[in-house]
């Protein structure tokens, strides 16, 4: 799938945090009406992919460690998804695995998926994710 429920949640959760402000599992969770055990997985991964930076302890909680002008929807598609493939042909070079397709370099599904494919990279890559918050701030 393209966008999957977490990589949803995600964005979310950037968003939640897009004031700059730090900001614990409860907030985050409260504000995005995502559950806490998902809000916590979630956040752990958008640290280690480089998104957030979390703080210990009773003051503790999360902030946004990149700058929101140069992150965008493929981005964090990407490090939650790890691919945002229309179709699983499109993850190599040649089909191969598909009874139809099989010893042809491309085939004219394959060449479709890869333009539609293009096309929509373009788009989630076109707006930084401070742009499409901007609304939050109104």
């Amino acid at each position: 799938m393209l966008f999957t429920k977490e990589c949803d949640y995600s964005i979310r959760i950037l968003r939640a945090l897009s004031d700059g402000e730090l900001h614990n599992v409860n907030y985050i969770a409260k504000e995005e009406c995502i559950s806490k055990p998902i809000t916590y997985k979630l956040t752990r991964l958008l640290e280690i992919e480089g998104f957030l930076k979390s703080y210990r302890g009773v003051q503790g909680g999360y902030i946004i460690s990149k700058p929101l002008d140069q992150v965008t929807l493929f981005d964090v598609g990407l490090a939650i998804n790890k691919s945002i493939s229309l179709n699983s042909c499109l993850e190599t070079e040649e089909c191969g695995k598909y009874k139809d397709c099989k010893g042809m370099q491309n085939c004219a599904i394959h060449n479709e998926m890869g333009r539609i494919q293009n096309m929509i990279n373009n788009e989630l890559q076109s707006k930084s994710l401070a742009e499409l918050f901007e609304c939050k701030a109104k």
